[in-house]
């Protein structure tokens, strides 16, 4: 009887470059601006903050295998 193959998976790291993103609002005091600001970041979609290059269009995603 045959034994089954283990499939072993490889490593990988995964660059990704995000953008620069400034977040205007109004607060009290610097700790309530810190807040409000994160909270506003934690609303947008992810895929939306990674940088694109200009001249493919392509989202900046570097993979190398370890």
């Amino acid at each position: 009887m045959k034994k089954p193959r283990i499939k072993h998976n490889k490593k990988y790291r995964v660059s990704i470059s995000f953008e620069v993103i400034e977040i205007d609002v109004t607060a009290e005091n610097k700790t309530a601006a810190k807040k409000k600001a994160l909270e506003k970041l934690a609303r947008k979609n992810p895929l939306s903050l990674i940088h694109t290059l200009y001249r493919t269009g392509k989202k900046d995603i570097d993979i190398d295998e370890l």
